[in-house]
């Protein structure tokens, strides 16, 4: 029992100076044919799966696509619900030195317009619609009054964004201490406020939180929460750390539905 307001940090186990995509390389290097991610659709037969090998390739081409049109350090907006896209721009942007702004796919025009200035997006990706919110027009509304914001990607789209990437595009080198993510709160007693995370910070964040757990090799990770939320999006890297440590394969929350949905295989 807590008998203390104070917590010493516990400096037992160092800090790994590692960014989200040399994880993911690792990952790559020691199980590559290894499950890493399955989309949680109801029906079995309608599950996409990816290998650690296959994920960091197609998060490499993510990388480059984004290169096409980003500069490393700029902000690249998602607003969306789960998808495997989702999963796999989250890796494409670490690769690229991009840093992924999560927004709330419930967000309306003026929650949207704020995070978007606020965070200083040049990109967003979306979705047309989710629940009834007809995100792309709401886009459309306040863009505007978004002169930063250059790229307007639909996931739909994918396939030709994928394709606009060069093959021989160098990814470029990145640090532990770049920036990687800008995650909002949600806004209840006022506007969104953004927190800026590094590599590092998400890196080993994932890596306590998976030895706390004691995630076991083999073990299937089910994600019924919003990519979105700063539970899930901060821990992205888990999947692959575990990978590089020969733990465990990944299972995410539904990924092509428009409703999150629970299933038993």
């Amino acid at each position: 029992m807590l008998t203390t307001s104070y917590w010493p940090a516990d400096k037992s186990v160092p800090i790994l100076e590692r960014t989200v995509g040399e994880i993911l390389r690792e990952a790559a290097a020691s199980v590559s044919e290894q499950i890493a991610l399955v989309t949680g659709t109801p029906q079995m037969a309608d599950r996409r799966h990816w290998t650690y090998a296959q994920m960091l390739e197609e998060s490499e081409r993510v990388a480059r696509a984004l290169l096409s049109r980003f500069q490393p350090g700029e902000r690249v907006a998602v607003w969306a619900p789960g998808l495997a896209e989702w999963v796999l721009l989250d890796f494409g942007a670490a690769l690229a030195g991009v840093v992924l702004v999560t927004v709330n796919p419930a967000f309306r025009p003026k929650e949207l317009a704020y995070v978007l200035q606020q965070s200083g997006a040049a990109g967003v990706f979306l979705v047309p619609e989710f629940r009834g919110n007809q995100m792309a027009a709401s886009l459309e509304q306040i863009r505007p009054n978004l002169p930063r914001l250059r790229e307007v990607i639909s996931f739909p789209d994918w396939g030709d964004f994928l394709a606009s990437g060069s093959p021989t595009a160098q990814l470029p080198l990145v640090s532990p201490d770049d920036a990687a993510q800008i995650q909002y709160t949600s806004g209840t007693t006022g506007f969104p406020k953004g927190a800026l995370l590094h590599h590092r910070g998400i890196v080993n964040n994932a890596r306590f939180c998976a030895q706390r757990l004691g995630v076991h090799p083999g073990a299937i990770w089910l994600n019924p929460m919003p990519l979105f939320h700063s539970s899930l999006a901060e821990r992205w890297s888990q999947p692959s750390w575990s990978g590089a440590l020969n733990r465990r394969s990944v299972s995410p929350f539904p990924l092509s539905s428009a409703r999150p949905s629970v299933h038993q295989s």
